[in-house]
């Protein structure tokens, strides 16, 4: 278990301690919610540093990332209408495992809806640029596909330039938003979506893994060799070890060659 699982974990742990602080039933009422929803996006934000903002009650959680697009920001302001006893958090992840969850009041919870967006997208709904802060990070690309009979999304994304796990998570909020605003509903399906590496990086890699024999396996170097696992996780954005641990080295080579 990582430190960021850990973090999630130990979240949803105080988030269950302000629940029944407060007396609320949503506990009992949907007893995997937080689990299901929560627990899951705390996972997936493997990024050390990232602002939330949570709305709980009686009935429903929900959390939602600051600063990642627009839309998303303006939650908070639903999140006040929603029912009377409601209670109002600001969620921090800070470095490493370390996160802050304080309470807020109904009247300053809607400030939380300013938090500066540095994300933005130049193109089509179906083609274009992610940028953050005026610099590009990734071209976005959106098929849709009709299989049995129903449209369904294919989704590729090209990193122009070093993305942190927060970048990459924006990138794929805005292009769900995307699709939804094509499809003109919020009910649709991603069929699937594909992370290329960044093709500098890609070249510095594979530069990097001429330097190993091609007969050694991954399982042989990965747990000592620090610069030959960034190479893997420069190669393959969703890299798992499991998937590779039996590869030699011309296989991950031949793997990667054949992703481009």
């Amino acid at each position: 278990m990582t430190s960021i699982q850990i973090r999630a974990d130990i979240i949803i742990e105080q988030m269950h301690r302000m629940i029944e602080q407060n007396k609320l039933e949503l506990v009992r009422r949907h007893a995997k919610d937080l689990v299901l929803h929560d627990l899951v996006l705390l996972t997936k934000l493997n990024d050390s540093k990232a602002v939330l903002a949570w709305c709980v009650g009686h009935s429903h959680s929900h959390l939602v990332v600051l600063g990642i697009h627009p839309a998303e920001n303006s939650m908070v302001y639903t999140h006040v209408r929603l029912a009377s006893e409601d209670k109002f958090y600001k969620l921090t992840l800070k470095a490493a495992a370390d996160f802050c969850l304080q309470e807020t009041t109904r009247l300053d919870y809607p400030e939380l809806g300013n938090t500066p967006v540095p994300y933005s997208m130049s193109g089509t709904k179906l083609e274009f640029t992610f940028f953050k802060a005026g610099a590009p990070l990734a071209h976005i690309t959106i098929k849709p596909l009709q299989i049995g009979g129903k449209w369904q999304y294919h989704v590729q994304y090209r990193p122009i330039n070093v993305m942190t796990e927060i970048d990459r998570y924006a990138a794929e909020v805005w292009a769900h938003k995307s699709i939804a605003s094509f499809a003109q509903s919020v009910f649709y399906h991603v069929h699937d979506e594909i992370w290329h590496a960044c093709e500098q990086h890609k070249k510095m890699a594979l530069t990097l893994l001429d330097q190993y024999q091609a007969n050694l396996k991954v399982s042989a170097l990965y747990d000592t060799d620090p610069a030959f696992a960034g190479a893997l996780q420069a190669l393959f954005p969703r890299f798992e070890y499991p998937d590779f641990s039996h590869l030699s080295v011309a296989e991950v080579k031949r793997r990667s060659l054949n992703m481009m």
